[in-house]
C-alpha cells in the first residue's frame, strides 16, 4: 500500500482507438504536457499549475474537435507546492 505521507501526482489521457490508429496522429496530450514541461522549467512553474494549463489545452482541442475528444484524469496527494526548476 501506499503511505499516507506519500506525495503522488497522477494524470493520464486517453482518446479512441481509431484516433490513435490514424496515420498523421499527433497525441495533443503528449504535445500539451511536454510544451508546458518546457515552459514550466524556463519560469519555475508549480507542478499543478503545468497540469492545469495541458488540462485547458485538452479542453481546448475537445471544443473545437468534438469528434475526435481525448478524456484526462488527474490526482495527487501533493501536500506543498512542487516547482520544476
Amino acid at each position: 500500500s501506499i503511505p499516507k505521507e506519500a506525495d503522488i501526482f497522477w494524470s493520464h489521457c486517453w482518446t479512441d482507438e481509431r484516433q490513435l490508429l490514424q496515420r498523421k496522429h499527433h497525441s495533443v496530450y503528449l504535445k500539451a504536457l511536454t510544451d508546458a514541461l518546457h515552459d514550466a522549467q524556463r519560469r519555475k512553474m508549480n507542478l499543478v499549475d503545468v497540469q492545469m494549463r495541458v488540462n485547458g489545452a485538452i479542453f481546448e482541442h475537445n471544443r473545437r474537435n468534438p469528434g475526435a475528444a481525448y478524456s484526462i484524469d488527474v490526482k495527487h496527494t501533493l501536500r506543498k507546492n512542487l516547482y520544476l526548476d
